[in-house]
């Protein structure tokens, strides 16, 4: 019991760390060095609004940071996944998920390795440098038709269906992409 109570004190610590930081802005996945970043919710909402995406659909969020992507989806009833990379982040996202959201599935991995052949959305907030070799895989994977949407970065070679424009100053567009 003691052990237990340690164990679950030092996860408290940690996430208490993990959020100090996130907030600071200063976490820095070590291997891709896509820093964390969250996509503000209000543009969450108008993107999902935008999207009108049927209950049940697929959806996959490539570096989840936080979830809260992945949670806006299942909470619309999507089968909603995200993957993590960066240890800590994806400890408050599983954490977020084990007490609140059971019907969405966050996953500690490298979102390169997964079969996202049954997407029907794919969502992906990353940065500018890694766009180029994220729509190469994207189009190797995904089936005709699969919606993919770009919070903050284009990708290039891919024609937008729809962009959306930032709502506030400072904001950042959303591209919306058929595969």
């Amino acid at each position: 019991m003691t052990v237990a109570l340690a164990a679950a004190g030092t996860l408290i610590a940690l996430l208490a760390v993990l959020a100090a930081a996130m907030a600071a802005g200063i976490v820095i996945n070590v291997v891709t060095r896509v820093p964390y970043a969250a996509c503000p919710p209000a543009q969450i909402e108008r993107i999902f609004d935008h999207l009108n995406l049927p209950p049940g659909t697929r959806f996959y969020d490539l570096g989840c940071g936080d979830g809260r992507v992945v949670f806006a989806a299942a909470a619309r009833g999507a089968r909603a996944t995200g993957f993590e990379l960066q240890p800590l982040t994806y400890l408050r996202a599983k954490l977020t998920q084990l007490l609140r959201y059971q019907n969405a599935d966050i996953r500690w991995g490298d979102f390169r390795h997964a079969n996202l052949r049954d997407a029907d959305c794919v969502f992906c907030f990353l940065v500018g440098a890694v766009m180029p070799q994220v729509g190469a895989w994207l189009h190797r994977q995904l089936k005709p038709g699969t919606t993919v949407v770009s919070y903050g970065f284009a990708i290039p070679n891919w024609q937008a269906s729809s962009v959306l424009t930032p709502d506030h100053a400072g904001g950042s567009a959303t591209y919306v992409y058929a595969a």
